[in-house]
């Protein structure tokens, strides 16, 4: 049987000492409760998007922007697409849920992909690495 005692903001798991078999001196430890930080991306607009000379006489590009945050909680968010818009105005708030920093390993990378929508796959227009330095 688990014993659990809240302790202001941590909480004490121990095994039950009225059990049969001996507890395991190990078996103690403290769970913190960390609150996530709100992490948001503010995707304005996109100017002069092309997938090509060539291409685009052949399709205009629908643009979307897809953002990954590969330690939050949901790591990829997307904007809505615009069909046949090659400056689309997004104005739209991505909110990431993140742990707080002193969580977070060295170097974090988030990546900002601008997408064409398709039918069947969307494909690839560009893609833009971001590292995140820890803040003191």
């Amino acid at each position: 049987m688990i014993l659990k005692k809240k302790l202001g903001n941590s909480v004490k798991f121990a095994a039950d000492s009225s059990a049969k078999e001996k507890a395991d001196p190990f078996s103690f430890f403290d769970v913190k409760k960390k609150n996530p930080l709100n992490f948001y991306v503010f995707v304005h607009e996109g100017r002069k998007i092309s997938k090509g000379m060539i291409s685009d006489f052949i399709d205009t590009p629908d643009p979307y922007i897809s953002v990954t945050v590969p330690f939050a909680a949901k790591t990829t968010k997307k904007t809505r697409y615009f069909t046949n818009q090659k400056s689309p105005k997004f104005n739209e708030e991505l909110l990431f849920k993140i742990p707080p920093f002193e969580d977070l390993e060295d170097n974090e990378e988030i990546e900002i992909a601008i997408m064409d929508k398709n039918y069947s796959t969307d494909d690839l227009n560009s893609r833009l690495g971001l590292k995140i330095e820890k803040l003191n």
